[in-house]
């Protein structure tokens, strides 16, 4: 599994007002996925 900042919205504050924000959601989302997946190998 890839290692990706805890903080989703941290990740997103290259970009200004809205898009830092859903930038933000996409990576939580990202990770929520992966976690999923990961859980679902086991």
């Amino acid at each position: 599994m890839k290692k990706v900042a805890m903080n989703p919205v941290r990740v997103g504050q290259s970009h200004d007002g809205q898009l830092e924000v859903l930038s933000g959601l996409e990576v939580g989302d990202e990770i929520v996925t992966d976690v999923v997946s990961y859980l679902a190998e086991k």
